[in-house]
């Protein structure tokens, strides 16, 4: 069984990583609002959705609150 010093050890290790990947893959997502791309309102209203969404339900696991388990629906074969 790990102890806590293992377990804040683990914490430790992983969460710098973790976290660069996350805020890297969110920059990337912000490079879709360039002019490069084509994209409706309600398309970038629901990325916003998803990822406030996603760090409610961060925030509820680190705090243990409930939160709600929602998920955003993107649908790939939607034509204009």
């Amino acid at each position: 069984m790990k102890t806590m010093q293992d377990k804040r050890a683990d914490f430790k290790r992983l969460l710098i990583p973790r976290l660069e990947r996350a805020l890297k893959s969110i920059k990337m997502i912000g490079n879709l609002s360039t002019s490069q791309y084509a994209f409706t309102e309600g398309e970038a209203e629901k990325v916003i959705q998803a990822l406030r969404l996603a760090t409610d339900q961060i925030e509820a696991k680190f705090f243990k609150k409930d939160a709600p388990l929602v998920a955003i629906q993107f649908d790939h074969t939607e034509a204009d």
